[in-house]
């Protein structure tokens, strides 16, 4: 009897065993992703806990009294005014949360709160900050006032460090304490054709401009491919989209990803390592004709056909962290004309899926809307666009 008893003990631990070991084949996890710490799988066969819908209830951009020449970024404060560089006009115009037309912030020009070439925004607290990428330059403004406040050099001689010697700066985060964490990358080198493995480098900055860290991050660039045409060597950005992803969450939280796979990790403000979400994601098949598309110019067609391309897409797009530590994932599907957007917890749980055009970019996710970057296609009037966001637990 006793004997019996622990064959059978035996025989339903090992079909426990064996059943567990087939829920989640150690095939679909690679060793170097497996072997992180803190790792969080979400299940091949895992369904959202919530059901999304979005209710447009707001359009930013051109009013009576304002034309907006070409949307670069926005922002969007704790009032849920919304503010956009202007990159046609190198202004900022800003809006009640109504959409009624607030005023004009900054003007062109080389001098204070000026701009020659707008690129982002980016808000912390009561203050603006605006990057000029041909000035190299931040010009802050207060909000309280509207009215500029001072400027956050990013010149080679407030970084005097010998790794960011050979870089120009890419974008910036702010942190709660005023803190600037920015991104520099490395310059391409036209006479070498095998220099397309470039980084990008991340540095704390102070309000003067001066680096106050250690190197923080370093993220792989974007590959590039390089050959003739038209008579000169070019730079193409590989149209592949295999690229890093940076994104900056509540309280000084950093999330980064290589998109080649849907692998996210998530820092701290000094760098450290403190957590992976890892799907394992079915990739889409490549078509180099989908590739040409994109591309009018015939010597730019033969660069990219005779380049290395891989047999698939990445699987991330984009990747956005609102204000309540929710990563929003867009991910490359076999439909060319739409992403499919994940909603995903700060701890890896599966939220909310769904499906919108790529035409329909999200910026910003703030204050329970999504604002998006969107494109009239029959005037090409540029719009942002506010949607509600209404999420519920799913049957």
């Amino acid at each position: 009897m006793i004997k019996n008893s622990i064959a059978l003990v035996l025989t339903v631990f090992l079909i426990l065993l064996l059943a567990g070991c087939s829920s989640e084949p150690d095939e679909e996890i690679p060793d170097d992703i497996k072997s992180l710490e803190n790792l969080t799988v979400i299940p091949k066969d895992q369904e959202p806990s919530q059901t999304i819908d979005f209710k447009r209830n707001a359009r930013f951009g051109e009013t009576e009294e304002v034309v907006v020449g070409e949307i670069e970024s926005i922002a969007v404060d704790d009032q849920e005014r919304v503010f956009i560089a202007d990159g046609g006009q190198n202004v900022i115009h800003a809006y009640k949360p109504n959409a009624q037309y607030l005023r004009k912030i900054g003007s062109e020009g080389k001098g204070p709160g000026e701009f020659t070439r707008i690129f982002s925004l980016r808000h912390q607290g009561n203050r603006l900050y605006a990057y000029d990428s041909e000035q190299d330059r931040i010009n802050t403004f207060n909000l309280d006032s509207f009215t500029f406040s001072h400027a956050v050099p990013l010149t080679r001689e407030n970084r005097d460090i010998e790794e960011l010697s050979n870089t120009s700066p890419k974008s910036f985060y702010v942190s709660g304490n005023g803190k600037l964490l920015v991104s520099f990358i490395e310059y391409f080198s036209m006479g070498n054709e095998e220099d397309t493995d470039r980084s990008t480098l991340f540095y704390w900055m102070d309000q003067e401009g001066n680096i106050v860290s250690d190197k923080v991050f370093e993220q792989k660039a974007r590959k590039s491919i390089t050959g003739t045409a038209g008579g000169g060597r070019v730079v193409v950005p590989a149209p592949f989209g295999r690229k890093s992803i940076f994104a900056g969450g509540p309280e000084d939280t950093f999330y980064g990803t290589w998109n080649e796979d849907f692998l996210i990790k998530k820092y701290n403000a000094k760098g450290e390592y403190r957590q992976a979400i890892y799907y394992p994601y079915s990739k889409s098949p490549l078509e180099i004709e989908d590739v040409l598309e994109k591309f009018d110019h015939e010597p730019i067609h033969d660069l990219i056909r005779n380049a290395d391309r891989p047999d698939s897409w990445p699987a991330i797009h984009s990747m956005k962290v609102d204000d309540q530590s929710r990563i929003w994932v867009s991910t490359i599907t076999d439909d060319l004309d739409s992403y499919q957007w994940w909603v995903i917890s700060s701890e890896g749980k599966l939220l909310a899926k769904f499906t919108w055009p790529r035409s329909r970019s999200l910026e910003v996710v703030k204050n329970g809307s999504a604002y998006t970057h969107e494109t009239d296609e029959e005037t090409s009037v540029e719009r942002i666009v506010r949607y509600g966001i209404e999420m519920s637990e799913a049957d």
